[in-house]
């Protein structure tokens, strides 16, 4: 019985060794620091809708799918990530050429629209983005129409809690260096006052890498209480690049 008893304890050891080891490392790598760009007029939107509660998240991203060519000739629109955020709210992150464009776009008759369709307010949170800067990764996936791609690509974004000086952007940027997995970061504020931070990464793993808590404090002593939230982007589509090859 004892004999038994030890067997079957080493073959359990055995197993657990075997499945510690078959998970993967998240990625790590020399970090470099961030060399900022001469200030920009682009603007960075960040929208989030409640999802259905009968729609699951796959038939939400059909949606995402079939509404690209709509965006894709959106103008002014550089970029969008279609994205699902920690609460379960869909939406999308936009790189705009200008806040004149954001705005023109969701103006009072998109949010009428939200309403009329979803029954609910829309949330839109729009920066001046000072700063965009691209980082050393790319986006991987399936190629769609129209410059779109199914990826697994996080989108994070750092807000200050209170209202911050402006002038604490740059000081920011020195704590956030660049690092693997980076796609491209921007730095601007809301006309609140608060100060935000947008970064696309190009899979879950290098964005959980790189926000450590010594990450979060480096970021607390530049601009004090913020949070950090994530948001997977299913889908993302090259705007700029989809209007550069229209007919």
């Amino acid at each position: 019985m004892g004999s038994t008893l030890q067997e079957g304890m080493r073959a359990f050891s055995l197993l657990l060794l075997a499945a510690c080891s078959a998970v993967k490392p998240i990625p790590t790598t020399p970090e470099v620091p961030m060399s900022l760009p001469a200030p920009q007029s682009n603007a960075v939107v960040i929208v989030r809708v409640p999802s259905p509660w009968w729609a699951p998240n796959f038939l939400i991203t059909g949606k995402f799918i079939d509404s690209i060519p709509e965006y894709a000739k959106a103008p002014g629109l550089l970029h969008k990530s279609y994205t699902f955020s920690e609460r379960r709210e869909f939406g999308g992150v936009y790189l705009w050429e200008s806040r004149q464009a954001a705005e023109a776009w969701f103006d009072e008759a998109w949010h009428e629209r939200v309403r009329q369709q979803r029954g609910v307010e829309g949330d839109v949170r729009m920066l001046d983005a000072k700063y965009t800067v691209p980082g050393a990764a790319t986006f991987s996936g399936k190629e769609l129409p129209q410059h779109g791609l199914r990826t697994d690509a996080v989108i994070t974004w750092v807000s200050s809690e209170p209202s911050v000086d402006a002038s604490k952007l740059e000081p920011l940027a020195t704590v956030l260096p660049a690092a693997q997995g980076l796609v491209r970061v921007s730095f601007g504020t809301e006309r609140d006052g608060r100060l935000g931070v947008v970064s696309v990464w190009s899979s879950s793993a290098a964005a959980q890498a790189y926000w450590t808590a010594e990450r979060r404090a480096a970021v607390s002593s530049v601009i004090g209480a913020h949070t950090l939230s994530t948001f997977d982007a299913p889908v993302v589509l090259d705007a700029a690049l989809a209007k550069k090859d229209s007919p």
